[in-house]
């Protein structure tokens, strides 16, 4: 059933504008009068996140920003997709990464260091509302930091729910630290064909180290050995690029994992953001890093941009890891030939790099102008 909508600050602050009265001391609003910022207290929130309404769905009274004015927003296909539907199941993350804004709400917010789940039957009526005002919605993506935080009864529990009453292809997120291999029959069987696993980088001293992420490449190659007995299941593998702490022996080291996870399977590369406030950005501004990541509009992909514009040693190795974005088969990862990764290979790029850098950074640029050119 839909749940009642409620008020909240922009509704306060509409009714409060319409009736020409001060929204000057509205809680959770901070707003700027000259040179002075009025900061106002948090709004309190409430600990039981089912008690709040589900998204507002509807489109009749809703507007996006179109260049300098308002327009209607559009169902299907300009403003929704209808592919990978998001819903969120909890608010929150378990762990502790270094790069990660949850790290900088839960200093600001401490009571957010737990991870608050929806329960099943709000997460499926949630859907079902979804179902309701969109049915040609194709399929779901529960995009909590990690599902798997949810124990096994309510993983099974959600699962014979959501085949029963849902009946659509789903796709999830998880940690390795929170993967089990018991909670995949169950929602394999109600529907998910693909998971996304965060890894971010194959050099266990950069995850240790510089992202807070301990866990040994032994156990990130077990968890993808028993994902790949899951024929049917789309595995998708998290990684973070263009990191200018990382060395050239950092970047190699992720090159060579990669090549050890049984293929097919699929790479997300995620190019790093230094968000204000978080342990990686504080760094970075104490080792004169820029941390605002200087990127045209005319660029077809980030990390090109970043190769382009950015000061960034062992470009060209941050380029590779970059071109292995995609599906990875028998014979290539991506856009890279699997010949060209070979063992040899990357000893003849690493002794090329430390003896002509510059050169080496130039054959990144020029590769990268070229490859952003042709919107590759």
């Amino acid at each position: 059933m839909p749940r009642r909508r409620r008020g909240g600050l922009i509704a306060e602050m509409a009714e409060k504008l319409e009736t020409g009265k001060s929204i000057i001391d509205i809680p959770g609003l901070w707003l700027k009068q000259k040179e002075t910022v009025i900061k106002n207290r948090a709004i309190p929130l409430s600990m039981d996140i089912g008690s709040y309404p589900f998204p507002d769905y509807e489109m009749n009274h809703q507007y996006v920003l179109d260049g300098s004015s308002l327009a209607p927003i559009q169902p299907i296909p300009m403003h929704m997709s209808i592919e990978d539907f998001v819903i969120l199941g909890s608010r929150g993350c378990p762990h502790h990464c270094t790069y990660c804004s949850n790290m900088k709400i839960k200093s600001d917010f401490p009571w957010r260091k737990k991870v608050f789940n929806y329960s099943v039957d709000y997460l499926i009526d949630n859907m079902k509302e979804v179902k309701l005002l969109f049915p040609s919605v194709k399929s779901f993506w529960i995009e909590d930091d990690t599902f798997f935080i949810k124990d096994l009864s309510e993983i099974k529990y959600f699962a014979g729910r959501y085949k029963e009453e849902i009946s659509l292809p789903f796709k999830i997120l998880i940690s390795p630290w929170t993967y089990c291999k018991e909670k995949l029959d169950p929602l394999i069987n109600a529907g998910m064909d693909k998971l996304i696993m965060g890894i971010q980088s194959g050099c266990e001293r950069v995850n240790k180290n510089i992202y807070a992420r301990n866990i040994s490449n032994n156990r990130l190659l077990q968890i993808t050995a028993e994902l790949h007995t899951y024929h049917k299941l789309l595995k998708c593998y998290d990684f973070i690029g263009m990191n200018p702490f990382e060395t050239a022996e950092d970047l190699i080291e992720t090159v060579r994992f990669i090549l050890r996870i049984p293929v097919p399977f699929f790479i997300f590369s995620n190019n790093l953001a230094f968000y204000p406030g978080t342990e990686l950005s504080n760094k970075a501004i104490c080792s004169g890093i820029e941390t605002s990541r200087r990127v045209k509009h005319s660029e077809s992909n980030i990390g090109y941009g970043i190769i382009l514009h950015e000061k960034l040693d062992h470009k060209i190795f941050h380029l590779i890891l970059l071109l292995m974005s995609g599906k990875a088969t028998q014979s290539r990862f991506g856009a890279v030939p699997r010949f060209i990764l070979s063992d040899a290979a990357l000893k003849l790029y690493e002794n090329l790099n430390r003896k002509y850098p510059r050169l080496w950074n130039g054959i990144a640029i020029s590769v990268a102008f070229a490859c952003n050119n042709l919107n590759f």
